[in-house]
């Protein structure tokens, strides 16, 4: 295990965050020495696969937030920054793969999580003991391979200037939202693509969803943290307020594409960061992209 990585770190933010997503942003954060608490607490939104609709699981995806926190850090540029998270987050996606049997959440739980009786079902199966189980072992792989996947990137290795459709979509929310523009669109670089290139939930939905998730916690920082319990009653008084916006969004992103899944949108999966890349420079995924940012501006409006 890795020493900044340690099994008491992970069970202390484990309890004190409201969900998988949050947590491993959280924890992997910590083992880098860096505090992002209003993103951290604004990742929940993540979970469950997205607002619970069963796709990548949420520690996954708060691995790619880690990695595009830790790459924004590292590299200069931020278009450097952003493929280097996105290359760590297709490493960490096959990774977690292998520990978990699965990479979508309702692969792993075996319930649905949009209904009472799937959460009830999880509950009595006991998923809060297994999800803990799983992110006591997949926090420090995920800590160790950021490093070591951000430490071997090179830049060098891509022969087209690297675009990113979730980036894209962040950069364009950022100033309307009242975002940090420098940082927020490197932070979810490695959605892309259907998070790390896999062809999962659209990365510029998830890149959308997130905006109106952290334009939400800047206006209400400093929320307390001390347990699971405080932060589950916390969010059932404000999710009238907060929950809407993001389920709206998605909703919306729903009847206009008949599907959350990037493959199925794009017909397919990008074959490298070169490949999506090409495609972006070509006109492509810019209807995706428009379209979330537009919606999400006028659901913040």
């Amino acid at each position: 295990m890795s020493n900044e990585i340690t099994r008491k770190t992970t069970e202390y933010w484990w309890k004190r965050s409201l969900s998988c997503a949050e947590a491993l942003f959280t924890i992997l954060n910590r083992g880098a020495g860096v505090e992002l608490e209003v993103e951290e607490q604004a990742s929940h939104v993540l979970a469950g696969g997205i607002l619970n609709q069963g796709h990548a699981c949420g520690m996954l995806w708060g691995a790619a937030l880690a990695a595009g926190a830790r790459a924004r850090a590292r590299f200069k540029r931020s278009e450097e920054a952003a493929a280097a998270a996105l290359g760590v987050t297709a490493l960490a996606a096959d990774e977690f793969r292998g520990l978990a049997g699965a990479m979508d959440c309702r692969e792993i739980i075996g319930r649905d999580l949009t209904t009472v009786s799937g959460k009830l079902a999880y509950v009595a199966w006991g998923g809060a003991a297994v999800c803990t189980r799983l992110a006591l072992k997949w926090a420090p792989k995920a800590h160790d391979l950021i490093q070591e996947g951000l430490a071997g990137f090179d830049p060098g290795g891509l022969t087209q200037p690297p675009r990113n459709c979730a980036m894209e979509t962040m950069k364009r929310l950022a100033g309307p939202l009242g975002l940090d523009l420098e940082n927020a669109p490197v932070w979810v670089a490695g959605f892309a693509g259907g998070l790390g290139l896999k062809g999962n939930a659209c990365g510029a939905l998830a890149g959308g969803i997130l905006a109106l998730a952290l334009k939400y916690y800047q206006a209400h920082r400093g929320q307390p943290r001390d347990s699971m319990l405080k932060a589950l009653a916390q969010e059932a008084g404000l999710a009238r307020d907060f929950a809407r916006l993001p389920s709206l969004l998605r909703a919306e992103f729903d009847r206009r594409f008949h599907t959350e899944v990037c493959r199925e949108i794009m017909s397919g999966r990008f074959a490298g960061q070169d490949d999506l890349s090409t495609f972006l420079a070509d006109g492509g995924c810019q209807e995706v992209i428009g379209f979330v940012a537009d919606r999400a501006k006028a659901a913040d409006s």
